[in-house]
């Protein structure tokens, strides 16, 4: 295990790229990009990868159905940039984002990759960084911070940051960084992980397409199953755009939104099965997870519209698995508030728990 500072190079890119080219042999990285009618924001996306320090990427733009001028906009980067960056544009029809990144995965050529949302953008050292991470800790990941961007209002950028760089097995993982990474939202994040091309095809790990929410903490959780070795940086490299609360997808009722909520249940289970994590990550995570699906039931059903039979009949679904029991039955809930949920949805007291989300989701 390496624990030490990560420090920035502050050279500028022309510098940048010409030392990083004539010191070390460096891997294509792809960028797999989806977009649905991202004409206002694909160029700056786009323009961070393009400006990278590190010297060979490909980028793929998966353009699903756009509406708008998303398709042109990547054509006339793509021609300006021609003999710089290879860019190429995959033009299909609208099936959701999750499709549209398995899509870039059965495309990319890199031995890496990394998938950014084309409203969202890097720092310009972000693929150096990751890769020069995992390649010295011979590490099958990187994990890097975040910086939350709220353009649309006036809440202050949050930075969301590991604060110390760490590489360890995935069992010392697990126990070492997990549940902290998971509570800065690290984990949750998939623009935020270098990725094998190698590892994701030979075990098949593919976005699943029928979730339109918590597909890409699945893909992630899932994926790190595989891993034997990972890297984690204290650097900011993803600047993830916030939208607007009527814009999310999570304030809007789901087909499969529950059901996503406990595949991520048991992707967590799986991949803290396969680590061998202690039974202090064990418990702090069955908390996570049940606050996570109490979390996210709780906005999309009271945000959504639909009327109290409907939510109760969807809380009663909720009960009703196997997941969700075999949970309530191991975990030890923290708080007063978790406490009182898990005594009313472990003992099915539906009626009481609906009140309770009421009082609580028409406060916030």
């Amino acid at each position: 295990m390496r624990i030490g500072s990560c420090r920035k190079d502050q050279s500028d890119m022309t510098e940048q790229r010409t030392f990083i080219r004539d010191t070390t042999e460096w891997p294509l990285i792809s960028v797999i990009m989806p977009a649905y009618n991202s004409a206002k924001t694909i160029e700056r996306a786009m323009r961070s990868v393009i400006g990278q320090s590190y010297p060979e990427t490909e980028l793929i733009v998966i353009d699903s159905g756009s509406a708008d001028d998303t398709a042109e906009v990547v054509k006339r980067i793509a021609a300006q940039e021609k003999g710089q960056i290879d860019i190429r544009l995959i033009e299909k029809e609208n099936e959701g984002v999750s499709a549209a990144r398995n899509e870039g995965i059965r495309a990319v050529k890199g031995k890496y990759f990394v998938s950014l949302d084309a409203d969202d953008y890097y720092e310009r050292d972000t693929l150096a960084g990751l890769y020069k991470a995992a390649a010295e800790g011979k590490a099958d990941t990187a994990i890097g911070g975040m910086r939350k961007v709220y353009e649309s209002n006036d809440a202050l950028n949050e930075d969301f940051a590991p604060g110390s760089q760490y590489t360890g097995d995935l069992k010392s993982f697990m126990d070492d960084c997990f549940p902290k990474l998971y509570d800065l939202h690290l984990i949750s994040t998939h623009s935020n992980k270098l990725y094998s091309t190698k590892i994701v095809r030979d075990n098949s790990l593919y976005y699943n397409e029928k979730l339109a929410v918590n597909e890409d903490i699945d893909f992630v959780l899932r994926y790190l199953s595989h891993c034997k070795s990972i890297a984690v940086l204290p650097d900011i490299f993803l600047n993830y755009v916030q939208h607007g609360v009527g814009e999310s997808l999570i304030n809007t009722f789901q087909p499969h939104g529950l059901e996503g909520a406990l595949i991520v249940l048991r992707s967590c289970r799986e991949l803290m099965k396969l680590s061998g994590a202690g039974e202090k990550t064990v418990s702090e995570m069955n908390d996570r997870m049940f606050v996570h699906i109490c979390s996210f039931a709780g906005l999309m059903y009271y945000r959504s519209g639909y009327d109290d039979a409907h939510i109760r009949k969807e809380l009663v679904k909720m009960c009703a698995s196997s997941d969700f029991e075999q949970l309530l039955s191991q975990m030890r809930p923290r708080g007063i508030k978790n406490t009182a949920a898990h005594f009313l949805l472990k003992h099915k007291l539906i009626g009481s728990y609906h009140i309770l989300c009421k009082l609580i989701y028409s406060n916030t």
